[in-house]
C-alpha cells in the first residue's frame, strides 16, 4: 500500500509535521557547522539511488526515488528517517551546471519535503529500533513536482534524499545525503519545442586481452562479460541502435573466434594446469548478434587497442606496425575504416606521429581544449574531440556513478545544451555497462542522434591545437621496464620465426602477442600486465632454448691427416621443420679450424647427421666448441665442447708401409740366393763314394720355406743342423 493512501500513515502526518517543526526550531534538523556529520566524507549512512521514476518528469508528475541506506558507522543507528529533498534554484547555463556538479553535498542547503504524504519514511520502528553497523535497508520516497514549489523557469534542478537519525548516543542529525539532476520544462507540453542537440554515440567493443596462444587464455573474464547482463552484451545492445556507431577491436574478435573453435579453449590456472573455458556458447551467440550490426556505422580500432602515447615515448614504433598487420588479418573487420583510440582517450601532444602510423582516418581524443567536435589535424589526421567526463556521474556525495546518476546527468547536461542552443555535435564514447545502460535510457525529445560518419563528412574546425595530457596520464603509461619486456617478447618470437622453415604462422602469432602486450588496457594494471606477458615470454624463449633443437657429438675426435670428417647428429623436437647453422670456435684457429655448416634443415620431430670436416695445419689436440644458431645467428642453447687431435697418422703410415715393403723384398731376394748356393754345394758333395754309401736317405735336401718379413739372420742361428753337417764334412 502506498504511503499516501495508508490510513495509519495519514493519521500520523500531523504529529510528524509537528515533531519535525519542533526539531527544526531546536536546530537539530539543519545541523550547524560544528556537527560532525555535515561533511560529505564523514557520512555515517551511504545512500545508493537505485531508481528514479520518471526520468523526465513534467510539472504535473510525481517523482519517486528508491534506494538503499547502509550504516557505515561503527555504532547502531536509531530514529532513522529518509526524507525527499530539493533545491529550488534553477540551473540554466553550463557555468551553473559545473558549479552544482562540483559542489559539496551540503551546498546548496536546499530544503526537505516533510509535510507531504510519502515524502518521508521511517527506516526504524518499534519492531526494528536500530540499524546495525554494516546493515542495509531499502527506502522509497516520493513527491509531486507541484509540491516541490519550484520556480517556473525551465532548467535543471537538484533533488535527492536526506537521512536523519542518531548514531549511537549522539543527537539527531543529518547522517546521509544523495542528490540527482532533473531537467524540468517551464510549463509542460505547451512549451516551445526544445532545440535539437546533435549527438554522436560511439560504442567501443573492446576488452582486456587474455589470449596468450592458440586456444589458450590467461583467464575466463570474457565469459562473464558475454553473459546476459555482462559488459560486452550490454555494449553490443547499445551499439545495435539506429544512428549509433561502434568501434570494434579486432583482437576481441580474434579471441571470440578462438573461443568458438570446435575443440573449445583452455584457461590457465595459477598452479600451471589448464581447464576448459566456459564461454564457447556465449561467444557464439555474441558473434551472431554482432554480425547483425550495420557495417555502415562500424569502425575498427588498432589490434589490441595499443597504448600509442606510451609507444611513442618508449620508442616502440614497430609495435604499431605489428598492430596494423594483425588487424588486417581479421577478415570480419578488414574493410572497416580505422579510428585510433586508447582506453582512456588521452593523446599526448608529442605522440601524434605515432598515432598517425596506424593509418587511421581519425584520432578519437579526449580533453582537446575546444568545444568543437571535428578538429583540423595536428599532423595529417583529423581529430574527433569528446568529453570523457560526461559519464563521471554526479553530483556527490558518493556513490555518484550509479546508472541513475549517469542517466540523469546525461539528460540534464543535454537539456542545458538544448536551452542554450548548442550548435556543435556532442560526442559520447561508451565503454562500460553502466554507460551503455545510461545512454540507452537517456533518449530525450531534444537528443538527435547521428552516426559518426555524418560528423566525419563535415568540415574540420579550427581550434587551439592544445591537448590536455596531465601528469597522471603520463605516469599511467607503460613504463621502461614493461617496454623492455615487450622488446624481449618480440625478439624471442623473431628468433623463433628465423628458426622455422615457414615463418609466417610465427610472425602472425608474434604480431598478435606483441600488440596485446602493449595494450592501453594495462594502464594502472601492472599486475595484470605481468600475468599476461610473463607466460608468453617464457613460452617464446623456450621455443629457442637448447631443449628444442639439440646437437650430439663425440667428446674426442682423432684426425688421421690434415683433413678428415666426423659425424654430428642434430635432433628437432618441435612440431615444425627448422633450419639451423652450426658455428665452430677453435681455441687455436691457426692450428685447426672448422668451417660453419649452414642451412641445415631438420624435419619436425626428426634428426639429421652432418659430416664435419676440420682442417689442421699442425699435430696435437685442439679444443673446439659447436654452437647451434638460427640462420641469423641467434644462439640455440649452450655451446658443446670437444677435443680434436690432429696426428698426421696417414702420412707416416704410408711411409712405414712402403719401407716395410722394400725391406721385405730385399730380405726375400737375399734368402733365395743363399738357398740356391747351399743347394749347389750340397749337390757337389753328394757324389758316390765310400762315405756316401747307404746315407742318401738319411740326409735329404732341405725344402723351400716361407720367409717372414723380418731382418736377415745368420745361418748358424737359423740352421744348426746344417752347421753340424758342415762341421762333420
Amino acid at each position: 500500500m502506498r504511503p499516501d493512501t495508508d490510513p495509519r500513515r495519514v493519521g500520523s502526518i500531523g504529529v510528524r509535521m509537528l515533531l519535525v517543526l519542533l526539531l527544526a526550531l531546536a536546530g537539530l534538523i539543519l545541523p550547524g557547522p560544528g556537527q560532525a556529520y555535515a561533511l560529505e566524507d564523514e557520512q555515517p549512512v551511504g545512500i545508493t539511488i537505485t531508481g528514479m521514476d520518471p526520468a523526465l518528469p513534467d510539472r504535473n508528475a510525481t517523482i519517486t526515488l528508491t534506494g538503499t541506506a547502509t550504516n557505515n558507522a561503527a555504532e547502531p543507528l536509531s530514529g532513522v528517517q529518509a526524507i525527499f529533498w530539493r533545491d529550488q534554484s534553477p540551473i540554466t547555463d553550463n557555468d551553473g551546471f559545473t558549479s552544482a556538479l562540483n559542489s559539496a553535498a551540503t551546498q546548496p542547503w536546499g530544503s526537505r519535503v516533510f509535510d507531504k504524504p510519502g515524502a518521508f519514511v521511517d527506516l526504524t520502528s518499534q519492531q526494528r529500533p536500530t540499524i546495525a553497523p554494516g546493515e542495509t535497508v531499502p527506502f522509497s520516497v516520493q513527491a509531486k513536482v507541484a509540491d516541490l514549489e519550484l520556480p517556473r523557469t525551465a532548467g535543471d534542478y537538484l533533488i535527492g534524499v536526506h537521512v536523519l537519525g542518531r548514531v549511537g548516543r549522539k543527537g539527531n542529525a543529518t547522517i546521509g545525503r544523495a542528490r540527482l539532476f532533473v531537467p524540468l520544462p517551464r510549463t509542460g507540453s505547451n512549451d516551445t519545442p526544445p532545440t535539437p542537440v546533435q549527438t554522436v554515440t560511439a560504442v567501443v567493443l573492446s576488452s582486456r586481452p587474455s589470449k596468450v596462444g592458440p586456444g589458450l587464455f590467461t583467464d575466463d573474464h570474457l565469459a562473464e562479460e558475454l553473459s546476459a547482463n555482462g559488459r560486452l552484451t550490454l555494449l553490443l545492445r547499445a551499439a545495435n541502435r539506429q544512428n549509433v556507431s561502434y568501434l570494434i577491436d579486432p583482437a576481441l574478435l580474434d579471441e571470440l573466434n578462438a573461443m568458438t573453435a570446435p575443440e573449445g579453449y583452455q584457461v590457465q590456472q595459477p598452479d600451471g594446469r589448464t581447464v576448459p573455458g566456459q564461454g564457447s556458447q556465449l561467444a557464439r551467440r555474441w558473434l551472431d548478434e554482432y554480425a547483425r550490426l550495420n557495417t555502415l556505422n562500424g569502425y575498427r580500432l588498432p589490434f589490441g587497442t595499443p597504448d600509442l602515447s606510451a609507444l611513442a615515448h618508449q620508442q616502440l614504433g614497430n609495435v604499431v606496425q605489428r598492430s596494423v598487420a594483425a588487424g588486417d588479418r581479421i577478415g570480419q573487420v578488414r574493410d572497416l575504416p580505422l579510428i585510433a583510440w586508447g582506453s582512456n582517450g588521452q593523446v599526448a601532444p608529442d605522440s601524434i606521429a605515432t598515432w598517425e602510423q596506424t593509418k587511421a582516418i581519425a584520432i578519437l581524443a579526449a580533453d582537446a581544449v575546444t568545444s568543437q567536435a571535428l578538429l583540423r589535424p595536428l599532423g595529417s589526421t583529423q581529430l574527433i574531440s569528446y568529453n570523457p567526463r560526461l559519464f563521471d556521474g554526479g553530483p556527490g556525495p558518493d556513490p555518484r556513478t550509479t546508472p541513475i546518476h549517469l542517466r540523469q546527468r546525461l539528460l540534464a547536461e543535454s537539456y542545458l545544451d538544448s536551452l542554450t542552443g548548442r550548435s556543435t555535435p556532442v560526442v559520447r564514447v561508451i565503454t562500460t555497462a553502466d554507460q551503455a545502460t545510461a545512454d540507452l535510457a537517456a533518449d530525450a525529445p531534444w537528443v538527435q542522434r547521428q552516426p559518426l560518419g555524418s560528423l566525419l563528412s563535415g568540415r574540420p574546425a579550427e581550434w587551439s591545437n592544445q591537448l590536455d595530457y596531465p601528469a597522471a596520464a603520463a605516469e599511467a603509461e607503460l613504463n621502461s621496464r614493461q617496454a623492455a619486456q615487450i622488446r624481449e617478447l618480440g625478439a624471442s618470437y623473431a628468433a623463433y620465426a628465423d628458426l622455422v622453415v615457414d615463418p609466417e604462422p610465427i610472425n602472425q602469432l608474434a604480431d598478435e602477442s606483441v600488440a596485446r602486450s602493449a595494450s592501453s588496457w594495462w594502464r594502472r594494471d601492472p599486475a595484470g600486465f605481468d600475468a599476461f606477458l610473463e607466460p608468453q615470454t617464457a613460452q617464446a624463449k623456450a621455443l629457442v632454448s637448447g631443449g628444442t633443437v639439440t646437437l650430439a657429438v663425440q667428446r674426442s675426435v682423432i684426425m688421421s691427416g690434415q683433413s678428415g670428417s666426423f659425424p654430428v647428429t642434430l635432433t628437432n623436437s618441435l612440431n615444425a621443420p627448422v633450419r639451423v647453422t652450426i658455428d665452430w670456435d677453435s681455441d687455436q684457429p691457426q692450428r685447426l679450424d672448422i668451417p660453419p655448416q649452414q642451412n641445415i634443415v631438420i624435419e619436425a620431430k626428426g634428426s639429421v647427421t652432418v659430416n664435419v670436416q676440420p682442417k689442421a695445419t699442425a699435430n696435437g689436440p685442439v679444443r673446439v666448441s659447436a654452437q647451434l644458431t638460427t640462420p641469423n645467428g641467434t644462439p640455440l642453447g649452450r655451446r658443446t665442447s670437444l677435443m680434436v687431435n690432429a696426428t698426421n697418422f696417414g702420412f707416416v703410415g704410408w711411409i712405414i708401409v712402403v719401407a716395410s715393403g722394400i725391406v721385405l723384398l730385399g730380405a726375400t731376394t737375399l734368402r733365395i740366393r743363399q738357398v740356391r748356393r747351399e743347394r749347389a754345394a750340397d749337390q757337389q758333395g753328394s757324389r758316390p763314394g765310400p762315405e756316401a754309401a747307404g746315407t742318401g736317405d738319411e740326409h735329404p735336401t732341405p725344402p723351400v720355406v716361407q720367409i717372414d718379413p723380418l731382418p736377415e739372420q745368420t745361418p748358424d742361428e737359423n740352421h744348426p743342423d746344417e752347421t753340424d753337417q758342415k762341421a762333420t764334412r
